[in-house]
């Protein structure tokens, strides 16, 4: 990523840790220095999805699966992986992103999905406290997840496992998901 790891006084000597979402507002990381590789299944959303990337400076690769990505992700370079949750040819975004990490150990991602967090985690789709974007979504505000991605510790470094969904919490996750008055 373009964002160093270690800070580099003006003399040259180390100054510390990588950079906190904070500084990185104070020192802007160019878009274009940031790679992207977008897995949507949906044709609309993927082509928004790279129109509001383009339009943001962000160089951007799209797949509408998990296999096409994984099939292509050694001729393609990225930094940051934006997935969407549910996908079809039997490989969800949570584990695409496991597959990938384990053989890019910097990467950083962010799941997009339409579902509540909630309903996504019970059903162990999602690692909590991963970066998730809701669908729709606005330009400004996947610029400002991407900001603090770059920012971030990589996917596995900063995610811990969901809970292990049962009948329990799937039940609760149903309810607070579901409509007003109803269950």
């Amino acid at each position: 990523l373009p964002i160093a790891r270690e800070k580099i006084r003006r003399d040259g000597e180390r100054a510390g840790p990588s950079p906190t979402v904070a500084t990185l507002h104070a020192r802007q990381v160019e878009p274009n220095s940031v790679r992207v590789l977008v897995v949507e299944d949906e044709p609309n959303v993927r082509d928004l999805v790279m129109t509001q990337l383009t339009s943001l400076g962000y160089p951007a690769t799209a797949f509408p699966d998990a296999p096409s990505a994984l099939h292509s992700q050694a001729k393609v370079e990225f930094d940051i992986l934006v997935t969407d949750i549910v996908l079809p040819g039997g490989m969800n975004g949570r584990e695409l992103a496991d597959k990938l990490a384990a053989q890019r150990s910097d990467l950083r991602v962010l799941f997009t999905s339409g579902y509540s967090r909630q309903a996504i985690e019970v059903q162990g789709m999602l690692m909590e406290g991963a970066n998730l974007l809701h669908k729709p979504f606005r330009k400004a505000e996947l610029a400002k997840k991407l900001r603090e991605i770059v920012a971030s510790e990589p996917y596995l470094r900063s995610s811990r496992p969901a809970p292990t969904p049962t009948l329990a919490n799937w039940r609760d996750g149903w309810r607070a998901t579901s409509y007003a008055g109803r269950s």
